[in-house]
């Protein structure tokens, strides 16, 4: 049976063996060989992988069977041989160890030897692996098959001989199972963390499914309620139309007695809604007061209570968000720092919201959403700080909210003029 590996590693090396074990002497033919030896693996940077137990060599080869799993990816790979010194040779009474042989070896490299092939090389390392027995790519291989026993053929016999199941098929049938199912735990690993990544990336886009969902619910309600007060302007129009085509006295205008009937009720219902908004935003300045939002130390809002005979529009004063602090504290900050930071965030966002929703009907360029110290602008955008070191959405999320509190900021201002207006006339 053929190799069937398409590529060769480390952890497919069963066991290694020494072919033609000798040491020439020198200005003489005659071979030497060592008492025993035991063998070293290393990697390309000088790293231990294995170091295997001493073997007795025979006089011809020595083997180091049933190697341990290594685990390891690797294709090239250092083999070091090391011989024990014989006694006679040596100076000293305990037993001397020295390298004897250093073989640099690539798996992919390395050549096929075949059941029948012989090894024409001194001290040749032979490597079984899982798919059959390797050499190195310059040892010299002869065919076992000659023009002798070409010559002497046997008779065949004329019986006939059952196939039968060889233990080395078994073998290398075992190996063949074994490598497919390291194969299949490859294959299950990388599928799960394929799967881990997909469950991820799935999970996001179901968040923002989520907040679409609730977005839109959101907007049809607003919707809703638009067309009931649209129903309403209607029948008040209706109404007024009505009253108009009514017939009047000759020598008075009822254009005029409409006018003088009408204009201070709607003056009084200007004045009762203003009245109502003022109350709203003194009873959500008060309850934001108890939060960090109104704290020296953040510095997002001021409410100034030392003119008592100032209005509410002139004591609360909102700020923009200080881009380069943030982004500093964003970077360099402790971690209670960006905790309490976020937390003061979310409170900025839900009292900016409520201001511009519940209280005074102020359109906003970008959506805010409150989530607590994890507050979003758009749906996406961070507006809080965490452990992440890119600060890109951070300053994009600074930017849009610094637009929505200039939105705030101008009707203050002209809540403001209004009142001195007010007190004028």
């Amino acid at each position: 049976m053929g190799p069937y590996l398409l590529k060769r590693r480390l952890r497919h090396v069963r066991s290694v063996k020494i072919n033609n074990l000798c040491v020439t002497q020198k200005n003489s033919d005659d071979l030497f060989r060592f008492p025993s030896y035991f063998i070293v693996l290393e990697n390309s940077r000088g790293e231990t992988l294995y170091v295997s137990e001493v073997q007795n060599g025979s006089l011809y080869s020595v083997q180091f069977n049933e190697l341990p799993l290594q685990h390891s990816p690797l294709t090239l790979f250092i083999l070091k041989l090391f011989a024990e010194v014989p006694g006679k040779l040596s100076p000293y009474e305990d037993k001397v160890w020295c390298l004897f042989k250093n073989y640099k070896i690539d798996l992919n490299r390395m050549q096929y030897l075949k059941q029948d092939d012989i090894v024409g090389s001194y001290n040749a390392p032979l490597l079984e692996l899982i798919d059959g027995n390797y050499v190195l790519p310059e040892v010299p291989i002869f065919s076992s098959s000659s023009s002798k026993t070409k010559e002497h053929k046997r008779k065949v016999s004329s019986l006939k001989n059952k196939p039968s199941f060889s233990f080395n098929y078994v073998l290398k049938l075992n190996k063949i199972l074994e490598y497919t199912s390291q194969v299949m735990e490859e294959s299950r690993q990388l599928s799960s963390k394929l799967e881990l990544q997909i469950q991820n990336e799935h999970k996001k886009h179901i968040w923002v499914i989520d907040n679409l969902k609730h977005y839109n619910q959101q907007m049809k309600a607003r919707i809703q309620k638009k067309r009931l007060e649209l129903k309403k302007l209607d029948s008040m129009v209706a109404l007024a139309n009505t009253d108009l085509e009514l017939p009047s006295e000759p020598h008075t205008n009822p254009l005029n007695d409409y006018y003088g009937n009408t204009y201070p009720s709607m003056v009084d219902s200007r004045n009762k809604l203003e009245a109502l908004r003022t109350k709203k935003l003194a009873q959500l300045v008060s309850i934001f007061q108890m939060t960090e939002l109104f704290h020296v130390r953040t510095g997002f809002a001021t409410f100034d209570q030392s003119h008592q005979n100032a209005s509410l529009y002139d004591k609360l004063s909102l700020q923009y968000l200080n881009k380069e602090e943030l982004l500093k504290l964003a970077t360099s900050g402790t971690k209670d720092v960006k905790k309490l930071t976020s937390t003061c965030l979310g409170y900025y966002t839900m009292f900016v919201t409520l201001i511009a929703t519940q209280i005074c009907s102020i359109p906003l360029p970008h959506v805010l959403w409150y989530c607590g110290s994890t507050s979003v602008i758009n749906g996406t955008v961070p507006l809080y700080l965490d452990n992440n070191r890119d600060t890109t959405m951070l300053s994009q999320a600074i930017d849009y909210f610094n637009r929505d509190v200039v939105q705030i900021i101008q009707y203050l201002k002209h809540r403001r003029a209004q009142v001195v207006d007010n007190q004028n006339n």
